[in-house]
């Protein structure tokens, strides 16, 4: 059925990232699929365009805070460390 599947989540939604996970958790099961968990994290320079010194210590702080909370909700809901990939990705603004 799938061979890969691609989670859309946003790491502050718990309860719908936890929603997302059971039922990606059966379909990944049931078809045997490899999963990818995908965030975007906001463009640092819409926070600190004033501090442009701090932008790349920003993008380092929330891309270690967002892997540390998609890994902490894998394994809350039963993913082993590995089974699924975890990818993050600062969104842009044109």
């Amino acid at each position: 059925m799938y061979k890969t599947i691609l989670v859309p989540v946003d790491i502050d939604e718990e309860k719908l990232t936890e929603n997302a996970l059971k039922h990606v958790e059966y379909l990944a099961k049931a078809s045997g699929a490899k999963v990818h968990f995908f965030h975007a994290l906001p463009d640092a320079s819409a926070f600190v365009t004033a501090y442009s010194f701090g932008i790349k210590e920003f993008e380092n702080q929330a891309e270690t805070q967002a892997i540390d909370k998609l890994k902490k909700n894998n394994l809350r809901n039963g993913y082993s460390p590995g089974a699924a990939r975890l990818h993050h990705q600062f969104w842009l603004t044109a």
